[in-house]
């Protein structure tokens, strides 16, 4: 018998609308997990199951994956806004925001853009692009059989590839208490981008768990113990419920 499909919930947000699934108990601390590019919400499953015993764990589709919708930009900027509105919609004031890849980059905007929203926040492999890096190569990128709109792909390497300059410099704006997590030399991201990327925000830290870019697939179990124990220490104490909740 194969896996049960689990239920994805919508709302809108702006002209697009979102979609997401949920796990943990309505009244627990808000968290908010963010996919890489060309991926969506259920490669976070059993990470969520598992974050789900202490938190109300939210994982998002962003506009182009997954269930959602598709839209003609895919800014950083816009993107870290739509997070926001999905916490809008949902009535949660502040929430703790976990990214992998592109969704680290996305939550360190939200973080750096809208610091009251954000209550505790984790990159995983997603510091800000900066200028000289490592470029994306338009053909290597993308899952087969996975949904997504093309355009993503094409305004996110373009945003990769010719990143601004003040993107290096974002942690000075970001307040809440941060874990970058890196994967070590077996990653294509450089490893001191994690590092400066913590080192620049107040109270940040970096921890290092050498599986490469995947960490939160290849070491799980790392992963959660890590993630779990940063949130409860910080997020416990601090974060709001939803007012009124969409969906279950």
């Amino acid at each position: 018998m194969g896996a049960r499909r689990r239920k994805e919930y919508r709302v809108k947000v702006g002209d697009v609308e979102l979609s997401y699934l949920v796990d943990g108990h309505p009244s627990a601390p808000p968290l908010v997990l963010l996919h890489a590019l060309s991926m969506n919400a259920r490669d976070w499953s059993r990470v969520s199951l598992l974050l789900g015993q202490q938190f109300r764990v939210y994982s998002l589709n962003f506009r182009g994956h997954g269930g959602s919708g598709w839209a003609p930009t895919y800014a950083f900027k816009d993107l870290a806004t739509e997070v926001v509105g999905f916490l809008d919609a949902l009535g949660i004031d502040r929430a703790a925001v976990v990214g992998h890849a592109l969704g680290g980059i996305v939550a360190t905007f939200v973080a750096a853009m809208f610091p009251n929203r954000v209550s505790a926040l984790v990159v995983e492999e997603g510091p800000p692009p900066r200028i000289g890096g490592p470029r994306m190569a338009f053909g290597e990128m993308g899952l087969p059989g996975v949904a997504y709109d093309r355009l993503a792909l094409l305004q996110v390497a373009d945003q990769m590839n010719h990143p601004d300059g003040t993107w290096a410099r974002m942690g000075l704006r970001i307040r809440a208490p941060t874990l970058v997590i890196g994967g070590g030399p077996l990653s294509h991201i450089p490893e001191e981008w994690n590092m400066e990327l913590a080192a620049t925000i107040a109270g940040g830290r970096f921890v290092r768990i050498p599986a490469g870019h995947f960490i939160h697939k290849r070491r799980m179990a790392e992963f959660v113990a890590q993630v779990g124990t940063f949130l409860e220490g910080q997020l416990l104490r601090s974060t709001s419920v939803p007012r009124t909740p969409a969906g279950p």
